[in-house]
């Protein structure tokens, strides 16, 4: 994730099987408590579905758990300071990327493909982040991947499951996180052999230890929503039986389809809930084996994230303003996508003056302080009110 901060990084380093569907008929279901068949629940909030569907290998998210998880360029300078977040409230946290070293073709385990990042030195170890972390009663992701992956991708450059699993495994070795996010584009879509190899090794490592949490984070297409390479990712998953958490859709830089509609003024918010409306129904093909669409009432919702590039986006004259997280933050609150971010909080702010004559997006959020607001992360406390952590 994305064009800009692949050019950075670069210039950085050089100086289900299918299952039985279990139906469960009411008119109100308890948001966050599974009830056994028969057995009337008491209702803390109450939310209408029309039925509750379960699969192998998506995992029931608990609706009371729902959350707001920012990227964070870990490696971009200067480097991030979390207790300036953890002060605003923000606990909970996607760290990226990581990858093997560029062009070493080797099995190990580096941030921003950068052999100088590795998880040996004690900085990039992120000791302190996840003893900071602790402290503060605050979660952390750690996210592989990424666009500057490329064929720096560990799944690439580890060559067979064992390694790939010892990566996974030692990086847990290395920092006590369980939860892992795989930011999949590009190239490494198509690459069906090195999906399946990564598959067949979170499979292993979720066999090995059932508390590993896995997410995907997936572009999406505004009339398309999943394109069928993007597709068989969540089949494999769904195949190999790894347990997912969270699909997590990339809202951003829609390209033609937004400016053949902009004349219409429909918005980037608009485009993003067009995608996440398409996806849950594209899930609902996938998922359910005997129903039809008009017959669910979202479901699926709760399995997506949404992750929206706020301000600039990488292609020109797309810009996702505050009101247009105010909307997409009130379509997910209402709707129970179980998880929100950005890229990237580094991001979340006005654009600096000396700034204003730099090109590059990873510093700020390029709003002027009119458009964005006087204070930090604006849009980190919009997103904040649609999660319960």
């Amino acid at each position: 994730m994305l064009k800009s901060t692949i050019i950075f990084h670069l210039l950085f380093i050089f100086a289900f099987a299918q299952t039985n569907v279990t139906i469960k008929d009411t008119s109100l279901s308890e948001s966050n408590i599974s009830q056994p068949d028969g057995q009337k629940a008491i209702h803390k909030v109450l939310i209408p579905i029309k039925r509750v569907y379960k699969t192998s290998n998506l995992i029931e998210n608990n609706i009371s758990d729902v959350e707001y998880t920012p990227y964070v360029d870990v490696t971009l300078y200067p480097f991030y300071d979390f207790n300036n977040s953890l002060t605003h409230g923000i606990t909970s946290y996607t760290l990226a990327f990581v990858n093997s070293p560029h062009n070493m073709n080797a099995c190990i385990p580096t941030w921003s493909n950068n052999a100088e990042f590795s998880f040996d030195n004690y900085y990039f170890s992120i000791k302190k982040e996840v003893k900071r972390f602790k402290d503060n009663n605050a979660r952390m992701i750690i996210s592989f991947g990424g666009a500057i992956a490329g064929d720096d991708e560990l799944s690439h450059s580890c060559k067979n499951v064992e390694n790939l699993l010892g990566a996974y495994r030692f990086i847990i070795k290395k920092t006590g996180v369980k939860r892992f996010d795989f930011d999949v584009e590009g190239d490494n879509l198509h690459d069906v052999q090195n999906i399946h190899k990564m598959m067949l090794a979170l499979k292993k490592l979720q066999d090995i230890d059932k508390d590993i949490e896995i997410s995907f984070t997936i572009p999406a297409e505004v009339y398309i929503g999943l394109e069928p390479q993007t597709l068989n990712l969540v089949k494999q998953a769904k195949e190999v039986e790894v347990k997912v958490k969270t699909y997590n859709l990339m809202l951003m830089d829609y390209g033609e389809a937004y400016r053949a509609n902009n004349a219409n003024k429909t918005t980037m918010a608009d485009y993003s809930i067009k995608i996440l409306k398409k996806v849950n129904q594209q899930f609902h093909t996938l998922y359910d084996t005997n129903t039809t669409h008009s017959q669910i009432n979202g479901e699926y919702y709760y399995s997506l994230g949404a992750i929206a590039m706020i301000g600039q986006n990488d292609t020109k004259n797309e810009i996702f303003y505050i009101n247009d997280a105010k909307k997409l933050a009130k379509f997910c609150k209402k709707n129970n996508i179980y998880k929100t971010s950005i890229w990237a909080l580094n991001r979340d702010k006005a654009i600096s003056k000396n700034e204003k004559k730099m090109k590059h997006l990873e510093q700020s959020s390029k709003l002027p302080i009119k458009l964005y607001g006087k204070g930090k992360y604006e849009f980190s406390k919009i997103f904040q009110k649609s999660s319960n952590y």
